[in-house]
């Protein structure tokens, strides 16, 4: 029998839906899917030329996102889940995932998601929508109100 390991690519930001995406994929591993993850940070938002302000705001940004990859790297040791980093990536949220899809030949994406308001919708909506039809893996989408089993089997709060 072949052995098969899948690359997971778990795509996070700062939102509960984002948790909720690596609370999955750890149940997945911790349930026998032999898998790696492979964690991104994702800030969708148009790539500009930055000014003093800018620079400020992106730095706000970065903060929290390193606050929520330390966070989630914590969380994947103490479990003993096997995980790579991949980094944040601020801009085109698409374009990236599409680019590490094409250069780690990721098996599947798992990405929190949830409902957007009607006004965000007018904008343009949220990349979890485009995402699932421009890559080329499976995409399984997480919602908000997932239940982890492995915080419930534990109740340990991720």
């Amino acid at each position: 029998m072949i052995e098969m390991k899948w690359k997971v690519l778990v795509v996070i930001d700062e939102s509960a839906a984002g948790r909720k995406a690596v609370d999955c994929a750890v149940d997945l591993c911790l349930a026998g899917f032999n898998s790696k993850l492979y964690i991104l940070y994702i800030k969708d938002t148009e790539p500009i030329q930055l000014s003093e302000e800018e620079e400020k705001f992106y730095g706000s940004l970065i903060i929290k996102a390193n606050r929520v990859l330390v966070n989630t790297v914590e969380r994947l040791e103490r479990l003993k889940v096997d995980f790579e980093i991949i980094g944040c990536h601020f801009g085109v949220a698409v374009e990236e995932i599409e680019r590490v899809e094409r250069e780690l030949e990721i098996d599947m994406i798992i990405i929190g998601a949830q409902k957007l308001l009607s006004f965000n919708r007018l904008l343009g909506g949220h990349y979890s929508e485009r995402m699932i039809f421009e890559t080329k893996s499976p995409v399984l989408i997480v919602k908000p109100e997932h239940k982890s089993k492995v915080e419930m089997l534990t109740k340990v709060k991720f």
